[in-house]
Parts: C-alpha cells; structure tokens; sequence
C-alpha cells in the first residue's frame, strides 16, 4: 500500500515511511490534494481533498487507477529519499560514535 501526504512530504510504502521536504512530493499532486491512498496490487486506490469545515460545496474523494497517478515515480521518491535517510543516520550514528 502507498499513503502520501503531499503538503507534508510524507510517503509509506508497505509500511516504511519516509518524510522530506513537501517541495518533493507536493508538486506531484493538485494543491488541494490532503493525501493519496494507493494498492499497486490491485491498482485501485483514492485521494482524498482538503476539507474547510466552512465549504458548502467540498470535493468528494476520487476513486484512482495507476492511470491517474505516477506510481513508479512515487515509488522511485521514496526509494530515493528512503536511501538518503539511510545515509544521513549512519553518518548522524559515526558522529555520535567517534568515527
């Protein structure tokens, strides 16, 4: 499963989450997105819109295919970004180490 919250930079993939600066993920989505629910395994999933508890007219959720977001670079980001927190923690744990 993919959950994305894109003003937030947040992105889990089966579980492993990873947050980064929301100019990453954010520009991947419409503004008023609020968050991504995504099952590559059966390539059905929703997003889910920004609600103002002033809206008379909100928008409902939208039911996706992999034909309406980009699954490979969503997944792609959070490989990438998954790979630079492995780094900065085994540098942050030398530092804290000695090394």
């Amino acid at each position: 499963m993919i959950s994305i919250i894109p003003k937030d930079g947040n992105i889990v993939v089966d579980g492993v989450g990873v947050t980064i600066a929301n100019t990453r993920v954010a520009p991947m989505f419409e503004s008023n997105v609020h968050a991504v629910q995504f099952f590559p395994d059966r390539n059905v999933g929703h997003i889910e819109y920004d609600r103002d508890i002033y809206d008379s007219n909100p928008m409902d959720n939208k039911m996706i295919t992999s034909e309406d977001i980009d699954v490979a670079s969503i997944l792609s980001l959070h490989s990438t970004i998954l790979g630079e927190q492995t780094i900065l923690k085994a540098q942050e744990w030398g530092d804290n180490n000695g090394s």
